[in-house]
């Protein structure tokens, strides 16, 4: 771990806490380290975005995560994938409600991964809390010029509209959250 990253044990008491509650809309990332190759196998693709629509734990302590691609198409292949018969137990199959017979006939971007997984070939996680539960917010508004800002900023953000954050020493001392 980076000095910067939260322990997996954390991260997925984090994420299941923010699930059960219903109050957060939560995204995972693709890492780029994957070749396109890799992710052509996988059904991944390389430095994307996915939703999270489901955070659960068996009662046996398997803990998945339900995907969706946004593009709706191209699921993952590995474990606990449709395609996958041999770590869907019964008892798993009839917690979930899910049959990775009748899964297989369809791609709609949709999939069951492990945690583990989701440790090894995702880089982010990213938590949009619903800003009703905090005490103290600010709303800006603004406008961001589709002509402002290079056409292809994938490696220069410099002329995209940049904010910054400051905390009172009070905050940083209370280890404040954002």
């Amino acid at each position: 771990l980076r000095d910067f990253e939260t322990e997996p044990e954390r991260a997925w008491d984090r994420l299941y806490s923010a699930n059960s509650f219903g109050d957060c809309l939560i995204t995972v990332s693709t890492t780029r380290e994957i070749t396109e190759d890799q992710g052509e196998q996988l059904g991944l693709v390389t430095g994307h975005a996915y939703a999270v629509l489901s955070v659960f734990q068996s009662r046996e302590g398997t803990r998945l995560l339900q995907l969706k691609n946004p593009w709706a198409s191209k699921s993952w292949r590995g474990r606990f994938s449709p395609y996958d018969r041999s770590s869907w137990s019964s008892q798993l199959r009839a917690e979930l409600g899910y049959n990775p017979e009748v899964e297989a006939k369809q791609d709609d971007g949709i999939f069951w991964i492990s945690w583990d997984d989701v440790l090894r070939y995702f880089r982010n996680i990213q938590l949009s809390w619903n800003p009703a539960l905090f005490s103290h917010r600010v709303v800006t508004h603004n406008i961001w010029p589709c002509n402002q800002g290079p056409a292809n900023d994938t490696f220069n953000i410099g002329e995209n509209p940049q904010y910054i954050m400051v905390l009172s020493d009070e905050a940083i001392t209370r280890n404040a959250t954002v």
